[in-house]
């Protein structure tokens, strides 16, 4: 079978990729904005109160290591701590991934 030649580096593409590494550390950002977070376990997953709707009981699922949420009560979820960073601030994704890159 022959080697297919390497895709054209796309600078949109490259800028991007670039502006999602310049996202702040998940685990600074989680520890930052939850309270009562516990301790990861070994895949980074760890329980907190969910602030999106005012939580009692820790019902939060984050990712320490990935930065991915899921909360077992309101069913917020997302990929990245920039769409926890707007379901935080009820914001759309595009304004709180700029607003975390920008800082």
């Amino acid at each position: 079978m022959a080697k297919l030649p390497p895709l054209p580096v796309n600078s949109v593409h490259y800028g991007l990729v670039k502006r999602f590494k310049s996202l702040p550390d998940a685990e600074s950002y989680y520890r930052q904005h939850l309270s009562k977070l516990s301790q990861p376990n070994a895949a980074g997953w760890a329980n907190a109160l969910c602030p999106i709707h005012g939580d009692r009981n820790n019902s939060l699922m984050v990712n320490l290591r990935i930065g991915c949420f899921k909360c077992m009560a309101c069913g917020a979820s997302g990929s990245n701590i920039a769409a926890f960073h707007a379901a935080l601030t009820n914001t759309d994704y595009r304004t709180a991934f700029n607003a975390l890159v920008s800082k």
